[in-house]
């Protein structure tokens, strides 16, 4: 075995190190959901006077998140044991939810406060006043729409090993076998940066006891980081590779809202959200892709 090992490295350094580029297209999808954990804080008073703070957590996950690549990929070698790649993607899903709130906390802030006193006239023709206080505010709900919509922009780099079966079985058992088109199994690991955008249409801002819904509400949410992929890789031939491994997103997607109080309500004193804030941290997840080098 040693023999045969020695002599394959003795082979790269007789003129194996010729660097090829290649063109690549790739798709990509992933197998396992994308963990998602969700923190919400609703900021609730009147007139722009702290109220209520609602808070709670959330997990989620979104499922079948398609990947498009391009780039280009550098074999350093005449038999693709090294490459690096240099690639761009973008991917978006359609199918998450949140739901299991936990960590629920709601601070009574506008419970003992009395903006106005009612004034009373009694049937003896005097006039009393009755304090009138913020209505109550109940928790947040227990899940959040199931609509949400994903995409992401993302550069990434990466560098591979590959352990070239078939040119191992033409070299050493070419008198056994017949000769063997490229085949290659390896690892591959790298960085990226990903830019993450969120957004839930038809979403029920919690205003008015979370039962209004507005089909035209909407929220949205953003963020960048750093992304890290490693996995196995497949080369079937010289034109085909099949990538299988972990991605590890680290962008935070973060966004804030404003409402304002509904024109139109007769009861001034509902409380109603004034600022909403969101954010979602990501979890790893497996993925598959399919890439074209040309």
């Amino acid at each position: 075995m040693h023999k045969i090992v020695f002599a394959f490295l003795a082979s790269l350094t007789l003129g194996g190190l010729e660097a090829k580029a290649y063109f690549l297209l790739g798709y990509g999808t992933s197998l396992s959901p994308n963990g998602l954990q969700a923190t919400i804080q609703n900021q609730i008073g009147k007139d722009n006077i702290k109220g209520d703070i609602q808070s709670a957590s959330y997990k989620g996950a979104i499922d079948n998140i398609n990947d498009f690549y391009v780039g280009s990929q550098l074999d350093l070698d005449k038999w693709h044991i090294f490459n690096l790649r240099a690639l761009v993607n973008f991917s978006f899903a359609n199918n998450g939810y949140f739901q299991n709130a936990t960590n629920r906390k709601h601070t009574d802030g506008a419970k003992t406060y009395t903006p106005a006193r009612a004034p009373v006239v009694n049937s003896d023709g005097s006039t009393t006043f009755t304090p009138e206080s913020f209505a109550q505010v109940p928790l947040t709900p227990d899940s959040l729409p199931k609509n949400m919509f994903l995409v992401n922009y993302g550069i990434n780099v990466d560098a591979g090993v590959n352990l070239p079966i078939s040119y191992l079985l033409n070299t050493f058992l070419a008198d056994k076998i017949p000769k063997l088109p490229p085949l290659l199994i390896g690892v591959f690991g790298g960085l990226g940066f990903e830019f993450s955008s969120l957004s839930v249409g038809t979403y029920d801002p919690g205003i008015y006891n979370n039962t209004s819904v507005n089909s035209s509400d909407s929220i949205y949410l953003a963020g960048g980081g750093v992304v890290v992929r490693f996995g196995g890789s497949l080369r079937l031939g010289e034109n085909l590779r099949v990538d299988l491994g972990v991605k590890m997103p680290f962008a935070d997607i973060a966004g804030e809202r404003y409402y304002q109080f509904p024109l139109g309500e007769s009861d001034t004193f509902k409380q109603q959200i004034l600022t909403q804030k969101f954010l979602v941290n990501q979890y790893p997840f497996w993925q598959m892709s399919i890439n074209a080098l040309f």
